[in-house]
């Protein structure tokens, strides 16, 4: 693609039922309807023993025109969520980066423990069984 038109240049818009279309397949289309990050896996299930310590890492693309800056979050009252590694961190505009979730199960008493991680502006939730 070249940053100007040239004589023989076409330049078309799928229309709104293509970008349907691409959406229902899990296309993620760069419009405004598209978060501005996107997290592999969206979500975690682990199944942890109590005193059981684990670190997982979750990617995430920036499919904006901008460098992102992420600030990674859980809940206030977050039983298994340890840490983030990084907890803050920039994303170059296509580029993607990861950062690491520590989960942590000591001193918990056996059951289904449901926490949220959230990555600023995009919300992923992380679980724990």
């Amino acid at each position: 693609m070249s940053p100007q038109v040239g004589s023989a240049e076409s330049n078309f818009d799928i229309g709104d039922i293509t970008r349907c279309l691409f959406k229902d397949m899990g296309w993620i289309i760069n419009d405004a309807d598209a978060p501005p990050l996107v997290a592999t896996p969206k979500s975690l299930t682990e199944e942890l023993f109590v005193g059981d310590t684990l670190s997982r890492t979750i990617e995430i693309s920036n499919i904006s025109d901008n460098a992102i800056d992420v600030s990674v979050s859980t809940n206030a009252d977050a039983a298994v969520i340890a840490s983030f590694d990084p907890a803050n961190f920039t994303i170059a505009s296509a580029g993607t980066d990861s950062f690491k979730v520590n989960l942590n199960a000591s001193g918990l008493i056996k059951g289904v423990y449901n926490d949220t991680q959230v990555s600023h502006p995009l919300k992923t939730d992380v679980s724990r069984i």
